[in-house]
């Protein structure tokens, strides 16, 4: 009789212990985050930087800004308005303003409290162009705003194109270095045992230059791995994406085409959003 119930007690045991644990188990492969980062190529970046940085937030609060002014110039000029309102005491006077049967000062009346209050508006007729005026203001205000949001937007665009070419720029460094160091070091090595060994093909001379570009193949090393840091810290800055991968580009000339120097002064004092800002 004792050993059913102790197999039903040892079950239930079992049982309490091992479901926390497979809960446990559970919640953590549901918390455990993907082996690969998500691909992500330079109009997903551009993407991902309009939705999140927040100077394209308040470009747009600056233009909604504009817009309750203008509202407010054509509205504003209509409600120039005041109420005022007073409770006191005072003592009762009888009689005409011409003749009273009481003094001057009658304290010694009843005292009962009372109430005023005024209403004061003015309407504008004419204002000699001010009111014009102030509606032109706010729609240069506008457009001001506008052309601002553009420029925020713009300036956003090159940062992420420039921090994302730069990270190009930065893995393909790494990934040429990752190949050519460890060859050099093998030559730098292989030199040093021809001298310990008394080759007469090589000097000490050449010794020095080995370590000197290797030192200098290693600094610039240093550079890239610093490149890709910033790059990166860069990207997560402007895009709010933590973990990314971007595809693999080979650096390769660019063919472009430049016009003549009247074309861009052209196009920067004509097309860009600082001027049609001033």
């Amino acid at each position: 009789m004792r050993r059913p119930a102790l197999l039903a007690w040892l079950t239930l045991a079992s049982a309490a212990i091992c479901l926390p644990l497979a809960h446990a188990q559970q919640e953590e492969e549901r918390e455990e985050p993907s082996a690969d980062p998500p691909l992500m190529n330079l109009a997903a970046m551009e993407k991902a930087a309009e939705r999140s940085w927040p100077g394209n937030r308040a470009a747009r609060a600056r233009l909604r800004a504009a817009q309750a002014q203008l509202d407010e110039a054509w509205v504003s000029p209509f409600f120039q308005s005041t109420v005022t309102a007073g409770v006191s005491l005072a003592p009762e006077v009888r009689g005409s303003p011409i003749f009273s049967p009481d003094p001057q000062l009658p304290v010694s009346n009843p005292w009962q409290p009372v109430l005023g209050f005024t209403v004061e508006g003015a309407v504008p007729l004419w204002t000699f162009g001010k009111l014009p005026a102030a509606r032109d203001a706010a729609r240069a205000g506008i457009r001001a705003a506008q052309a601002d949001r553009q420029r925020v937007r713009n300036q956003l665009r090159y940062d992420v194109r420039r921090a994302y070419f730069s990270l190009q720029l930065a893995l393909d460094l790494r990934q040429m270095l990752d190949e050519a160091l460890p060859q050099i070091r093998e030559q730098a090595e292989r030199l040093e045992e021809q001298i310990a060994d008394g080759d007469e093909e090589v000097t000490e001379l050449d010794q020095y230059r080995m370590e000197a570009a290797l030192a200098e193949i290693e600094a610039r090393e240093a550079d890239a791995d610093r490149l890709l840091a910033s790059t990166r810290a860069a990207l997560t800055i402007l895009t709010g994406v933590r973990e990314y991968r971007i595809p693999e580009c080979p650096i390769e000339a660019v063919d472009v085409e430049l016009r003549p120097r009247t074309f861009y002064t052209r196009r920067a004092t004509t097309d860009r959003p600082e001027v049609r800002m001033l």
